[in-house]
């Protein structure tokens, strides 16, 4: 019996017929350099042109800080790992930034952002006024 109304219906589908979305856009350092919402404008450009629900987008930022626990130095002291670290101390943030597209739709949306990319990451003027 097949229940298409239900909520989760097409997501399950998408799953037990290997319809997953694709990779179409992940974050690059000279992206983020023009503009830091690279792929946020990238994400709603495509939605825009073919519709928001062939898209996905998927952003982590990581929010906590150095990672500092404690080390039992060979005498026995307990110490701060950042401070006998200068490894962790220099350990970035991590931060990703991907744009996902239905198979259906790859193809045609990767050929349209290709010719568009550089003007579509370029910051709009209200996000620069405000910046």
């Amino acid at each position: 019996m097949c229940y298409k109304s239900n909520s989760g219906h097409v997501n399950a589908r998408r799953i037990l017929g290997r319809e997953h979305f694709k990779l179409i856009y992940e974050k690059n350092p000279q992206d983020v350099e023009i503009n830091p919402e690279a792929g946020k404008a990238v994400f709603e450009a495509l939605g825009s042109e073919f519709g928001a629900d062939h898209f996905r987008r998927d952003r982590y930022r990581q929010e906590s800080g150095l990672p500092d626990f404690r080390v039992r130095m060979r005498d026995g002291q307990l110490v701060p790992s950042l401070g006998i670290s200068e490894t962790l101390n220099n350990v970035p943030d991590v931060s990703v930034d991907y744009v996902f597209a239905e198979r259906s739709m790859l193809d045609r949306a990767q050929q349209w952002l290709t010719g568009r990319r550089a003007d579509i990451i370029q910051p709009k003027k209200e996000e620069t006024d405000n910046g």
